[in-house]
């Protein structure tokens, strides 16, 4: 069940078991303008996970049968596509910040006002869009490191292990000048401007 607003691709799915919850929030974020989408389980959430669109997860963090807790172990790497917003009753806390360390990104606690909520709504899904972004940036710098030649991808390799010009020149039995060469030719074609970008790629 869901209200759909085209104006918008802002999805929010909400995970909770209380209907009057659901309802609560599903009308609540409708009227921010905001796509809403109710799962009255983890377990229903996660059948059609690998289908929904990116979006904000409200996750009630105590559920029968399958706590948010459980549904965030499921979730495992997809955290990272959707963000997921915590919900929880006062005396969870402790439980909520251990959500955080699964792949939850916040918590707020019941009950709360809707605007904050809409505000932290918005807030994760400018998160959402930066990590598609960051992404897409990633990819194609990915496909490009089929383009560098055996030495430039050595040189890459050695800044990825936070080698010196001096000890890459050392172990390749070439000169410092020559790896600066190397370095400056495959920072181009990968499309990356920072060595935290070229350590990603070959490490991450």
């Amino acid at each position: 069940m869901s209200f759909e607003n085209p104006k918008t691709n802002e999805r929010v799915y909400i995970v909770d078991d209380e209907a009057m919850v659901r309802r609560f929030l599903k009308k609540a974020l409708h009227h921010a303008g905001l796509n809403a989408h109710v799962f009255e389980s983890g377990h229903k959430f996660l059948e059609v996970l690998d289908d929904l669109e990116p979006g904000v997860v409200l996750l009630d963090i105590r559920m029968p049968n399958m706590s948010g807790l459980e549904v965030l172990e499921a979730m495992g790497a997809r955290t990272r596509v959707h963000a997921v917003l915590i919900l929880s009753s006062h005396g969870d806390v402790s439980t909520a910040v251990r959500a955080i360390h699964a792949g939850a990104l916040d918590f707020l606690e019941k009950p709360f006002s809707v605007a904050p909520l809409v505000e932290r709504v918005r807030e994760l899904h400018r998160k959402i869009e930066a990590w598609h972004n960051d992404r897409q940036h990633m990819a194609a710098a990915q496909s490009r490191i089929a383009i560098l030649t055996e030495r430039e991808k050595e040189v890459a390799k050695g800044m990825a292990a936070g080698l010196s010009n001096k000890e890459i020149a050392r172990i390749m039995d070439i000169s410092p000048r020559t790896v600066e060469a190397h370095r400056a030719k495959l920072m181009k074609k990968l499309g990356v401007s920072s060595l935290a970008e070229v350590v990603r790629l070959f490490v991450g």
